[in-house]
Formats: C-alpha cells, sequence, structure tokens
C-alpha cells in the first residue's frame, strides 16, 4: 500500500485497487485495474509503478484515481516483486534473476537499463542515495551500487540466519524482515562490509 493525499493504492494478486481514505473510518474503493499481478508498488507523479509478478513492470495513470489506465509494460528477466522509483529510474526485485534497473523517463516505452543476478531469490529492495540495498531470499542481503549507467554492481553482501523477505534502510542501518529469525539489524556505514548489529526474535 502507498498513500497519496486522500488515496491508498494497494497491489494485490491480480493488478491495483485504489481507495478513497479521506474519511479514515469509512474507506471506499473507488476503482480496481486487473493487470494479472501485483506485488510491491510506488507512486509518483500520477502515475503508479507496480511489480506484477511473471507480468512484469506496469506503469498506471492514476492521475484520475477514479479512472486508472495502463500506460506502458515491460517484460522483465524473472518475477517482479518490488520496486522503487526515483527520477527517470525504477529499480526492481526480480525473484530468481536479481535486480534490475529501468528507464521510465518514457512511461509508455519503459527500457531495461541493466540487471545483475544475485545469489538468491530477490523479494524486496531499499534504496538510499546510489545504494540498493535487496532481501535475496535464503542468501540474505545484498548490496548493490546502481550509480553507474549501466548494470547494477554488487558490493557488498551479509547472509543472514533466516530468509530475507522484506528490508528498509533508516542512516547507517538496515532493517530486514528475515522470516523464521525475525528481525535483524544490520550496520551498513560501510556499505561493502555490513555487519549484524542486532537480532530480535519475532513469533
Amino acid at each position: 500500500v502507498e498513500v497519496r493525499g486522500d488515496y491508498a493504492y494497494c497491489s494485490f494478486l491480480n493488478g491495483l485497487v485504489i481507495l478513497d481514505v479521506s474519511k479514515s473510518d469509512d474507506p471506499r474503493k473507488v476503482s480496481q485495474l486487473f493487470l494479472g499481478g501485483g506485488f510491491g508498488l510506488d507512486v509518483a507523479g500520477g502515475k503508479a509503478y507496480i511489480a506484477s509478478g511473471r507480468r512484469g513492470l506496469h506503469i498506471v495513470d492514476v492521475s484520475d484515481p477514479m479512472s486508472p489506465f495502463v500506460l506502458g509494460v515491460l517484460e522483465t528477466p524473472g518475477a517482479a516483486k518490488d520496486i522503487v522509483v526515483t527520477g527517470d529510474r525504477a529499480y526492481l526485485a526480480i525473484g530468481d534473476a536479481g535486480l534490475a534497473t529501468v528507464d521510465v523517463a518514457d512511461p509508455a516505452s519503459p527500457s531495461l537499463v541493466g540487471s545483475v543476478d544475485t545469489p538468491g531469490y530477490a523479494e524486496s529492495l531499499a534504496l538510499m542515495d546510489s545504494l540498493v540495498y535487496l532481501a535475496d531470499g535464503a542468501a540474505g542481503l545484498q548490496v548493490a551500487d546502481v550509480g553507474g549507467s549501466g548494470d547494477p554492481v554488487l558490493i557488498g553482501a551479509l547472509d543472514t540466519p533466516g530468509t530475507a523477505e522484506d528490508v528498509t534502510v533508516s542512516g547507517n542501518h538496515v532493517y530486514v524482515a528475515d522470516g523464521s529469525a525475525g528481525l535483524q539489524v544490520i550496520h551498513v556505514g560501510n556499505p561493502s562490509s555490513p555487519s549484524l548489529e542486532t537480532t530480535y526474535a519475532t513469533a
């Protein structure tokens, strides 16, 4: 779910639902768009960018939340599971194919700029500056430099004790939802050499 103003943009296994949440005690569905898949999403500039699993990347015009429509589609090398958009670039966690960089300057015709395979199954990603932190399934945390013009470059990794399923970053710390191993707090002050700082066991 991503919330912008009075609307919540929700991906589901078949696509996109938009809710009016201007009344927090009475959310209302205003539109729905079937895409054949929906996992992570990002919303920027009146567009929703949806990681649609085996259906790749969908870019949807949501400038009128009542009438969303598909602007562009890109087939990805693996199953698109999560996405972060900044400017004209989108970064996608693409399952067993790793990490992809996509040019979205022309939303009607997105194009693959580069990709890098990772040792695990890329489920989720977080972006800070020119670094992508990737929850890579059984392979733990991967760190990639996306500052270049071509393929992302893997610069660091930490094999977590569980299965890395989700990730977020704040300052010099990355937080990984690590399956049955709970929460891992990882210090990335030196991104080429991440170090485990704390583990918190969850139920």
